[in-house]
């Protein structure tokens, strides 16, 4: 049995949000997705500039045409990463600004034989270790335990005594879900 006195930051919750938009299935999804639609929109510019060019259909214009949606093409697909970050900052300052971030900034997790419990200022969950359905660890970091696609339990390294108790805590975990941590090395 495991328990724990987690405290999260903002940069926490960004971080959080910010694995998930890279990461997650979800997230390599709609930037797969994302990129397609760059891809063809430049299509659509360059098939455009073409035919409202005008005057006689010759190679010279028609490669013109195509070398500009080149690059427009690849200074969207160059800004993409940069520009979904910027985004999440904005919208996770706009929730703090309304005051509906969606994380407590301290809570209890409690990690039993069959289940963990997280106990928050406001609310008391319980989900049997079945409902773990992905376990990322960014060592020297934080865990980071995925119940769905989109929302985690969040474990900062900060919150064990000793690197024997993460290592300890990490065979726990993995044991009781069946499934084994994900490292993800350097910068997510």
């Amino acid at each position: 049995m495991f328990h724990f006195n987690v405290s999260l930051t903002e940069r926490d919750y960004y971080e959080f949000n910010k694995f998930i938009a890279l990461h997650s299935v979800l997230g390599k999804k709609q930037m797969r997705q994302i990129r397609i639609l760059i891809a063809l929109l430049s299509l659509i510019i360059a098939i455009t500039v073409f035919l409202r060019a005008g005057g006689p259909i010759d190679a010279a214009r028609f490669i013109a045409s195509f070398l500009i949606a080149a690059v427009f093409c690849a200074v969207l697909q160059a800004i993409l990463k940069p520009l979904t970050l910027l985004s999440l900052k904005m919208r996770l300052k706009q929730m703090k600004k309304t005051g509906k971030l969606s994380y407590h900034a301290s809570a209890e997790l409690t990690f039993g034989e069959e289940s963990v419990c997280e106990t928050t200022p406001s609310s008391r969950s319980e989900e049997y270790y079945q409902a773990i359905e992905r376990i990322c660890y960014l060592p020297g970091r934080i865990i980071y335990l995925f119940t769905d696609l989109s929302r985690a339990y969040l474990l900062p390294v900060t919150a064990f005594a000793s690197q024997a108790e993460l290592e300890s805590f990490l065979t726990f975990i993995e044991d009781h879900t069946g499934r084994r941590a994900e490292t993800f090395q350097g910068k997510a």
